[in-house]
C-alpha cells in the first residue's frame, strides 16, 4: 500500500526493532514454548513524505481496537468532545496538567489489558 503524506522512517525502525525482539523470543525457551512473536510487516520509506507498507490481511489498528473497547464500556468519546476538552493554546503548564488529570484521565482509563482477558 502506498502511503502519501506520512514519514514512514519511524515505522521502518520499529519493524527493525520488532524483528530483533523476535530473534530474542526464539532464543528464550519459555517464549518459544508459548510461541510468542510480534507480527511484522514490510515498510519501505521512499522519502520524508511517502512510502510503501505491506498490506496485512485481517489486521486491526490499535486505534480501532481501543475504540471498540471503550464503546463496550460506555466510555467512547468523539473527536468533537475531545476538542472541547482541550485547553487553550495560551494555557499555562499547570492549567494543561490540571485538564489532563481531571478531564482526560477519567475519560480514558486503562482498558487495553482488560480487553485481552
Amino acid at each position: 500500500m502506498c502511503k502519501p503524506k506520512d514519514d514512514l522512517r519511524k515505522d521502518c525502525r520499529l519493524m527493525e526493532f520488532n524483528n530483533l525482539v523476535n530473534r530474542y523470543l526464539k532464543i528464550d525457551p519459555e517464549a518459544r514454548r508459548r510461541q510468542l512473536y510480534i507480527r511484522t510487516y514490510a515498510v519501505v520509506p521512499l522519502n520524508e513524505e511517502c512510502g510503501l507498507i505491506e498490506w496485512v490481511p485481517n489486521l486491526h489498528g490499535l486505534r480501532l481496537i481501543l475504540s471498540k473497547l471503550y464503546k463496550l464500556k460506555g466510555l467512547f468519546v468523539t473527536g468533537r468532545e475531545i476538542k472541547a476538552m482541550m485547553p487553550a493554546k495560551t494555557a499555562t503548564y499547570e492549567e494543561k496538567l490540571n485538564i489532563f488529570i481531571n478531564k482526560f484521565l477519567p475519560r480514558f482509563p486503562p482498558i487495553f489489558m482488560n480487553g485481552l482477558k
